[in-house]
């Protein structure tokens, strides 16, 4: 379990005493925070209306910014009822650190002429911990003060006695609570209604938490309850009757409520977790350790979570949504923005400064490289015993030090403004020193640079495998021996590590397998080649026993069978072409009119090239980016998460598995708005060795070689017309036309293998033939169903089918009437029915009287 939980049932022993200071206070007129003095008084409740509710300022400020201008001129009364009802917001969530609470109350209280301090009882409370709050609570402050406000008027309105009845039991209190109707609020209501009374209501104020609790323990209630409150308060006494434990929060209840914890906010056991479908990988578990590490006051992205563990942003923020992780909302875009104003407002909350564009502040952002550190001290990250990286070294200060390196055994860091410093040092210890020695940098140079100097001299261990690039060839070898500080005249040599160079020939880059000569293309001086580890541990081998460099085949695609060709009813080296060209340029588009079986055929061979590898999409004019690679959703809780999409999917399969092929097929290709759709990956379906920056991550991309596109477009609307010449370049084009082959076939051959008539086949032929525009001809699919060969099946189809499509395509020439005597069933049947007349006879005026 968490240290942070959801909601904690009994109340702790100071939120208990503090709610009791709370009621002595309300009764009395007093105060929570100096007893005696009048504050909870009907002058001072009244005062914060005018001062707070009724000047709401819905500008684009920071909360506290907005506060210190509704409060400035405010009484000592009002500005103490202000804190300490502020208070009341605050000392019951968990997922506030206590120095936070008591900054935001001590803020309030310094704007006294006399300020107060806190009293030992209060303070004490502020480590409790009762339920976390969420977003809500972070987005929802204004207007849940302006309720406690509300609150603070109702009670002071009453006389003493009044007051004392009003507060001496739950049910009284709750129908004062529901004389006040506005704010809503129902989260707050409920957090001090727990204050108060604990022993009766529940720290449970999320809404669908209580609707689930209530549903799962249903058969413990009679009927006799008076409402959701009662209900949850005698649910709770008969779990504790039954010593079956009195939190919900907590195991063996929670079990029951929300066994897969994706409600809750409990922290997932590894165990549900592996449980889980679709978190079962050990991935995810590093992605939820990673999330709960990042702290109050920080932000991280998905893109360097997903790194982390193995996974790919919309991965990320899927998961995040479903198991609805307390501190989901400090994971954000990786350019710093937030995409609801609530996220941005929760982290405003937690003291994260935006700047105008929107952007949180980059200094509050935990590195990839902390949280690595953190996971790795706690074991939670999968025990690597050999590690690959790049060094570059051909262009430093405009020096090729790759020579240099190779003849003395060496790899080295410029380090120009670094000042001495010792290996083995963690970022934490690094990070102050490169803030200072690159003050003049921006704060992405500094990240990069604290990341490279950090692995240089620190992660990167002896017995690691060590590659640069020179002059268009690879050099690998082995590490050996600790960093070293090493100033040098020149300042680009001042970090330096050993290497034991295997041979001086390199591997010439055209040898390489292409998923690795994309990853050397990535522009930093220290990237990390781990994922390529045995490849380059192969290269090793081969350079070591002086060895020609291993051929890496492309990966081929499956030829033809002449089962394929029987199934579909085409020729086998008509099938063998599409394959052909597929294996030449990994993007082919079947194009034609309606009904000639595009998406079958495009089906049929993917799945004969890729067997299951094979995802399909449809475009169509309002299909984006977002949908067709990856995007930020919206989620049921009002909240983003990015997402993957069907190209993205296809890709990580691909990666993972480099030697099978995988086809996408997208259907009507041409309805979408291809290069919003596409957007940087337009490049990529040209240029497939080469690497893009993605929209949503801050990551290079590149599009592995045994991913295959096959498009459909459908020529009757026009739309094809709006393929530019950018994307006619990057595709294959292969016409299926009804009276070209391998189209005008068949509908013959399926008749064949079905033992029906050709007649079928002689209408379509006659009906293509009236048809002047070859877009609109007519495919063979509408007649390859059995049920267009029963009884009145053919008039059905000809009726419902065909002929709409062509009083469409005749829309303001030919009425339906002439539309029907032009094409119609009748009209096309005796005209494959009439005699055929001869030239002799012709000739003659009438047939042979034999």
């Amino acid at each position: 379990m968490s240290d942070v939980v959801a909601g904690v049932d009994p109340a702790p022993k100071e939120l208990r005493a503090v709610g009791q200071e709370y009621l002595r206070a309300m009764r009395e007129g007093g105060s929570v925070f100096t007893p005696g003095r009048p504050i909870w008084t009907s002058g001072n409740a009244e005062e914060l209306v005018t001062a707070f509710v009724d000047r709401p300022d819905i500008g684009g400020r920071s909360f506290a910014d907005k506060l210190a201008d509704q409060l400035a001129g405010a009484s000592d009364g009002a500005l103490q009822l202000f804190a300490e009802l502020w208070y009341a917001n605050l000392a019951p969530l968990a997922d506030y650190a206590p120095s936070t609470k008591r900054t935001l109350i001590s803020t309030i209280l310094h704007k006294m002429r006399e300020p107060v301090e806190l009293p030992e009882v209060v303070t004490a409370a502020l480590t409790a911990k009762a339920f976390n709050g969420g977003v809500a609570f972070k987005t929802r402050r204004p207007f849940q003060l302006a309720l406690l406000v509300r609150i603070a008027v109702a009670v002071t309105a009453l006389d003493l006695p009044e007051r004392e009845i009003a507060l001496s039991e739950p049910r009284r209190w709750k129908a004062l609570l529901d004389s006040i109707l506005d704010p809503k609020e129902p989260a707050q209501r409920k957090a001090l209604s727990w204050l108060l009374f604990p022993d009766y209501f529940l720290s449970v104020v999320s809404k669908p938490h209580r609707a689930a609790i209530r549903a799962a323990f249903a058969d413990l209630l009679d009927g006799s309850e008076i409402d959701e409150d009662d209900e949850l308060f005698r649910i709770r006494e008969e779990l504790g009757r039954r010593n079956a434990g009195t939190s919900f929060y907590a195991e063996p209840i929670v079990d029951q409520w929300d066994p897969e914890r994706r409600i809750s906010g409990v922290t997932i056991s590894p165990g549900l977790l592996a449980a889980r479908k679709e978190y079962k990988t050990r991935g995810y578990a590093i992605a939820s350790a990673a999330i709960e590490l990042v702290p109050e006051g920080s932000w991280s992205t998905y893109t360097d979570i997903a790194d982390l563990a193995g996974l790919v942003p919309g991965q990320v923020g899927q998961y995040i949504g479903d198991v609805e992780h307390l501190a989901g909302h400090r994971v954000i875009k990786i350019d710093g923005t937030t995409y609801t104003e609530e996220n941005q407002a929760a982290l405003e909350a937690e003291g994260i400064q935006f700047d105008e564009r929107g952007a949180a502040d980059p200094a509050k952002k935990l590195s990839k490289e902390d949280l690595r550190e953190q996971l790795d001290a706690r074991g939670l990250l999968p025990q690597v015993t050999r590690r690959g990286w790049l060094i570059r070294g051909s262009s430093v200060n405009g020096k090729d030090l790759v020579p240099t390196w190779r003849t003395e055994g060496w790899i080295s860091l410029a380090a120009s403004n670094l000042r001495e410093v010792s290996p083995g040092m963690t970022r934490d210890e690094l990070k102050p020193i490169v803030d200072e020695d690159y003050a003049h940098a921006s704060y992405h140079v500094k990240g990069e640079k604290l990341d490279e100097f950090h692995a240089f001299l620190t992660r990167m261990e002896p017995g690691h495998l060590i590659a640069t690039v020179d002059q268009g060839r690879l050099y690998v070898g082995n590490l050996v021996g600790d960093a070293r500080y090493q100033p040098t005249p020149e300042g680009d040599s001042n970090l330096v590590r050993e290497v034991d160079w295997v041979s001086d020939e390199g591997i010439d880059y055209a040898d390489l397998p292409a998923e690795l000569a994309t990853k050397l293309k990535v522009q930093r001086d220290v990237v990390d080649l781990t994922q390529q580890l045995d490849t380059l541990e192969t290269l090793l081998e081969t350079e070591t026993e002086q060895a020609p460099p291993p051929v890496y085949v492309k990966v081929e695609l499956r030829p033809a069978a002449p089962e394929l060709a029987k199934e579909l009813h085409v020729s086998q080296s008509w099938l063998q072409e599409c394959i052909d060209l597929l294996n030449d340029r990994p993007q082919l588009i079947f194009y034609g009119p309606p009904g000639t079986g595009k998406t079958f055929l495009a089906q049929a061979i993917a799945r004969h090239v890729a067997d299951e590898n094979v995802r399909l999409v449809q475009f169509h004019p309002a299909y984006s980016y977002e949908d067709f690679f990856e995007g930020y959703r919206p989620t049921p809780s009002g909240s983003f998460e990015l997402k993957p999409g069907p190209m993205r999917k296809i890709v990580d399969q691909a990666l993972a598995n480099p030697r099978d092929p995988f086809v996408l097929i997208i259907d009507e290709i041409n309805r979408g708005n291809l290069a919003k759709v596409f957007g940087e990956l337009y490049f990529l379906l040209e240029y497939r060795k080469e690497n893009v920056e993605l929209l949503y991550a801050d990551e290079e991309f590149s599009l592995p070689e045994n991913v295959f596109i096959i498009g459909t477009m459908n020529t009757a609307d026009r739309s094809i017309a709006l393929v530019d010449a950018a994307m006619r370049r990057r595709f294959a084009f292969l016409p299926l036309h009804p009276s070209e082959e391998p189209t005008r076939g068949i509908l013959r051959s399926w008749l064949g293998e079905e033992g029906l008539t050709t007649r079928v086949a002689d209408l379509l032929d006659e009906l293509n033939r009236r048809i002047e525009d070859p877009d609109f001809k007519i495919g063979p699919s509408y007649f390859m169903r059995p049920a267009v060969h029963a009884p009145g099946g053919l008039e059905r189809t000809w009726r419902t089918s065909i002929l709409p499509l062509l009083e469409e395509h005749h829309f303001g020439e030919l009425t339906g009437t002439q539309v029907a005597a032009r094409y119609g069933l009748e009209v096309v049947a005796a005209a494959v029915d009439a005699p055929v007349v001869t030239l002799a006879e012709a000739s003659d005026g009438s047939p042979d009287a034999d």
